[in-house]
């Protein structure tokens, strides 16, 4: 495997990510290189880490050390990066252009905790967390083999716009502003103060928009198995300026909290 990575972590003489003989070949990754965290080597101290634009970062499955922490991030970027392994990876987004980050880590571990704004992110197993204003061009949290239960989402800052997030399964906890919300599946909370534009709930599954911000969104459709769930937050009033809901679909509202002002009911 090592022949495809131009450096293979493997921390014989310390934990420090600045230091070559912790590396095979003997240097330091560089600009443009492939980095390959194996199964079978220590945890990764980001002390000192001097930023890179990497090409690609694979942390393989098996790997259950941790990369950098919340209080010292890994500093760097990747065109490509693929976190299989069950270890945590805390990555403060370089000076270049991350566009594509998987995230499958068994058992729904705390893999990758983020800061900065990437392009895309797919979530199919593990939790993870964007814990710094960012904002993304497409957000897919997906599943393995429990569409309720591998993948948790949480988007902690109302700092950033996330331009469409498609859900099927796992749980999305979301402080920030959503301009597309399609949910198939599972559970998407919008919290207090940042809006979701347009939202397209059900079709595909159970799927609960649990929304709790007293900011307006434009449209919601509820299809078959899909719920819009707007009694949670008794101190905020919702409005939706236009709401469609089709058969098979269900809304939960205190009239007193909900506002619409144009209400198509199919069901």
């Amino acid at each position: 495997m090592a022949t495809a990575f131009d450096k293979v972590w493997n921390g014989s003489t310390s934990t420090l990510w600045e230091l070559a003989a912790n590396w095979t070949p003997a240097v330091i990754p560089a600009t443009t290189q492939r980095v390959l965290i194996p199964a079978g080597t220590p945890s990764i101290d980001a002390t000192g880490m001097v930023d890179k634009d990497l090409t690609s970062f694979y942390v393989a499955p098996g790997y259950t050390g941790n990369i950098g922490s919340t209080s010292v991030r890994a500093t760097f970027s990747a065109v490509d990066l693929v976190h299989k392994g069950s270890g945590k990876l805390c990555l403060s987004e370089g000076a270049g252009a991350t566009t594509n980050v998987v995230v499958d880590a068994p058992g729904n571990n705390d893999a990758i905790d983020i800061t900065g704004s990437l392009t895309n992110l797919y979530l199919l197993r593990g939790a993870a967390t964007i814990s710094g204003a960012g904002s993304y061009t497409l957000i897919i949290v997906g599943y393995r083999g429990s569409q309720a239960g591998d993948a948790t989402l949480t988007i902690a800052s109302s700092g950033g716009t996330q331009t469409r997030i498609i859900q099927y399964g796992g749980r999305v906890t979301n402080a920030s502003a959503v301009t597309t919300l399609d949910e198939i599946a599972g559970t998407f909370i919008q919290q207090v103060g940042t809006a979701i534009t347009t939202a397209n709930v059900g079709g595909g599954g159970n799927a609960i928009l649990q929304y709790e911000s007293n900011s307006t969104m434009t449209t919601c459709r509820t299809f078959a198995g899909g719920m819009l769930d707007v009694a949670k937050n008794r101190n905020a009033i919702v409005i939706v300026t236009n709401l469609f809901q089709f058969p098979g679909s269900q809304l939960v509202e205190d009239p007193q909290l909900l506002t619409v002002t144009n209400r198509y009911d199919w069901r």
